[in-house]
C-alpha cells in the first residue's frame, strides 16, 4: 500500500514516516514505560558517530505477525522508509 501511495499522483510532497511495532493498545514509543511517559523515546541510533541502529528486518508477511514483532526486542523501531522500493519510489516523484 505504501508503494502504491508513493505512486499515485496526488499532492505536491511526498512524506514516509517510520515507527514502531506494538501489541497493546497504551504502549508508547520504545524505552516508554507507562510510569515514566515523559521521558525520551530510544533512539533508532545508538549513541556514537557509527552505532548500530535499532530497525527491524523487513517483514515477510504482510500484515507483520506477532513473531516477526517477539524476536528482536533489541530493534524496536520498524523504519518503513528503509524497505525495499520505497527510495525509489520517493526519487520517481
Amino acid at each position: 500500500a505504501t508503494l502504491y501511495m508513493l505512486l499515485y499522483p496526488y499532492g505536491d510532497s511526498v512524506r514516509v514516516m517510520s515507527s514502531y511495532s506494538f501489541t497493546d493498545d497504551e504502549e508508547g514509543p520504545p524505552g516508554i514505560s507507562r510510569e515514566d511517559y515523559d521521558r525520551q523515546a530510544l533512539p533508532v541510533f545508538e549513541p556514537g558517530p557509527y552505532g548500530p541502529d535499532r530497525c527491524k528486518e523487513m517483514p515477510e508477511h504482510t500484515p507483520a505477525i506477532s513473531e516477526w514483532d517477539e524476536q528482536d526486542k533489541e530493534r524496536p523501531w520498524v523504519c518503513e522508509h528503509r524497505w525495499p522500493g520505497i527510495p525509489g519510489m520517493i526519487k520517481f516523484r
